[in-house]
């Protein structure tokens, strides 16, 4: 019997045996799943594709090919689908598989083992429909007071350096470490917070976190600048601007050390009081960067009538530019927009090295992406800049010594 009370949940189930797929469909619907199944490896892109699938219940041996390849495809289309390794294989085989889900930045719910048990598999999908349900404001707020978030740190490439991996700064990107869901991004809690208010609560941890790194950085001998995103309710509201700078302050951090990122379609909402505020960010000596560009409606002349420092070139286009000549023009485009307005251009999303000669050879003056590293946390990416110094004073007394 289905339960009622439980969201609408979307499974996949691709194993090459129909039997096992019709034992997995009858068990989810009556959890109340909607179902799709593919029995072949070269049907799993487009039904994926068209189903967008909330969990993926994924044999890893198959006709023709196997779950390796699968999970790389779920990797590179950053899918948020939670992932159910099923196999007759081995448990080690298995683990092996489930280390590569993982390091791949994907979501690991359970592994299984053939032959199937109905328990255990109602059991998973239950799990998982706890895992979907959606996220109130108050377990937002209960989840910053019980210390579940954390910020982590995507490095920023210079792409003009003579090094294709010199870090200029870093982003930083607030995650949530659920107990149920696990490591839960951005994207699935921002828009809620953003609706009630608790995007306020949400920058200050944010920008509490960032002005203690930076102040452990700089003990550490690094002075590097990180961007903070900011909503356009926090830019557009002086006295929760005010907030943020009164953080600052009390960090004794240099405000030149900070970047506050916003987005192109938020400029453009409350105009006036955004470029106001703006102005008095940038006469702190905080940089500006107008983000997510390519997406929006901005005009131009108010574009340049604000006082951003950055153009970050959305990844949409960054990511097609190889394949797709329309989206290589509008790249090129932007980075020509963004030099006749005197601003830097970052481009989002790259993956490849191809993508990143491209964006060399177009004057791009900074990128970045998996293809550099993904988002980690603060002590990854203290490593990062140890091993970067490493390689300099290297670099410096060969230098002397030749």
């Amino acid at each position: 019997m289905a339960v009622s009370d439980n969201p609408i949940c979307k499974l996949l189930a691709v194993d090459d045996e129909p039997e096992i797929c019709e034992i997995v469909r009858d068990v989810a619907q009556d959890l109340g799943f909607q179902v799709e199944t593919c029995v072949e490896i070269r049907q799993f892109q487009d039904t994926f594709d068209c189903f967008r699938p909330d969990v993926v219940l994924l044999d890893l041996v198959m006709p023709g090919g196997d779950g390796v390849e699968l999970i790389e495809y779920l990797a590179k289309i950053e899918s948020r689908s939670l992932i159910i390794l099923f196999s007759g294989m081995e448990v080690k085989v298995l683990r092996a598989a489930s280390q590569i889900v993982l390091s791949h930045g994907l979501q690991l719910l359970k592994i299984m083992r053939k032959p199937i048990c109905l328990v255990e598999l109602e059991s998973i999908f239950r799990t998982a429909i706890e895992i979907h349900r959606p996220v109130t404001n108050q377990r937002l707020l209960d989840g910053l007071a019980n210390n579940e978030f954390e910020v982590f740190y995507q490095p920023k490439i210079n792409l003009l350096s003579n090094h294709i991996d010199e870090i200029i700064s870093f982003e930083a990107l607030i995650r949530w470490n659920h107990p149920q869901r696990g490591l839960v991004l951005a994207d699935d809690f921002i828009a809620l917070a953003e609706k009630t208010g608790a995007i306020n609560e949400i920058t200050r941890f944010v920008t509490r976190s960032v002005c203690d790194q930076l102040g452990k950085w700089k003990d550490q001998g690094f002075t590097i600048s990180t961007a903070i995103n900011m909503s356009a309710h926090i830019i557009s509201d002086q006295e929760q601007t005010q907030f943020i700078l009164d953080i600052i302050e009390e960090s004794q951090i240099d405000y030149s050390q900070l970047v506050f990122e916003t987005t192109e379609t938020g400029v453009m909402e409350n105009i006036a009081q955004v470029a106001k505020t703006l102005t008095k960010l940038c006469l702190k000596g905080i940089s500006l960067s107008i983000d997510d560009f390519g997406t929006g409606y901005s005009s131009l002349i108010q574009l340049y009538r604000l006082p951003f420092a950055e153009l970050k070139i959305d990844k949409s286009f960054v990511l097609e530019m190889s394949d797709n000549e329309e989206a290589f023009n509008i790249v090129r485009t932007l980075i020509n927009l963004s030099h006749d307005l005197g601003i830097n251009a970052c481009a989002e999303g790259v993956e490849t090295l191809e993508i990143a000669n491209m964006l060399i050879a177009m004057g791009c003056e900074s990128a970045q992406g998996f293809f550099y590293s993904k988002p980690v946390p603060a002590s990854e990416a203290t490593q990062l800049l140890k091993r970067q110094n490493q390689r300099s004073e290297f670099l410096s007394a060969l230098h002397k010594s030749g």
